[in-house]
């Protein structure tokens, strides 16, 4: 589903998946978004329903209790990381998915 960020918050950073698979979307309320962009052939959208037919959110989760300041795509052998840091002073590395894998 094709449903953004909160009303009232701002996407502040974002990170694309070295591929052009997936991009993580970071916002000031602290929450990352991900999404797969596997579908997406680079033709300019009509409208937010053709985007969401072709750009689909995979995971959601609250990264930090501030405001996020960077949000890194990281892929390695090992697998798919992004990389958050924020105004709560704390850098973190999660999964793709969004598992909690160190600050």
């Amino acid at each position: 589903m094709f449903t953004g960020h909160k009303l009232g918050e701002s996407v502040v950073a974002l990170a694309v998946q070295p591929a052009n698979l997936s991009m993580a979307t970071a916002d000031s309320a602290g929450f990352i978004k991900v999404w797969d962009l596997s579908a997406f052939t680079g033709s300019p959208l009509s409208d937010s329903r053709e985007a969401a037919a072709l750009i689909r959110q995979t995971a959601v989760w609250r990264a930090h209790k501030a405001v996020v300041t960077s949000v890194q795509w990281v892929s390695n052998k090992h697998g798919e990381f992004v990389l958050t840091s924020s105004l709560d002073h704390q850098v973190a590395m999660w999964s793709a998915s969004g598992a909690l894998l160190g600050l």
